[in-house]
């Protein structure tokens, strides 16, 4: 993982909780060992409200955007549109690195 020196990247990864759990505790520990700080905000409905601006700010301050696709592509919002799908098209916007894992079906 490239960064400046002394400093851990940092990794914000995005997921649906609900069912990449397994899938997401591997990940979140690949970048521990590998010398990264992961980052998470997970939404679902029984969350109360989405913070879009809180999620925002996660994502400019981090090094590199995982995307994580598992049986499904997340909550939706009101629009129809996918909170993660939100998160890496911001993600994307901002030019950070992205990497997308997806399930083998």
């Amino acid at each position: 993982m490239a960064t400046t020196p002394n400093k851990s990247p940092i990794v914000f990864v995005s997921a649906d909780a609900n069912n990449s759990a397994d899938a997401l505790y591997t990940v979140n520990r690949v970048v521990m060992q590998l010398g990264g700080l992961p980052v998470s905000t997970f939404y679902g409905p029984q969350s109360g409200e989405y913070d879009w601006k809180v999620v925002r700010e996660a994502i400019d301050k981090c090094d590199i955007y995982v995307l994580l696709v598992a049986d499904s592509y997340g909550t939706l919002s009101d629009s129809g549109e996918s909170y993660i799908h939100r998160e890496a098209v911001y993600a994307k916007s901002k030019q950070k690195t992205v990497v997308a894992l997806l399930k083998n079906a």
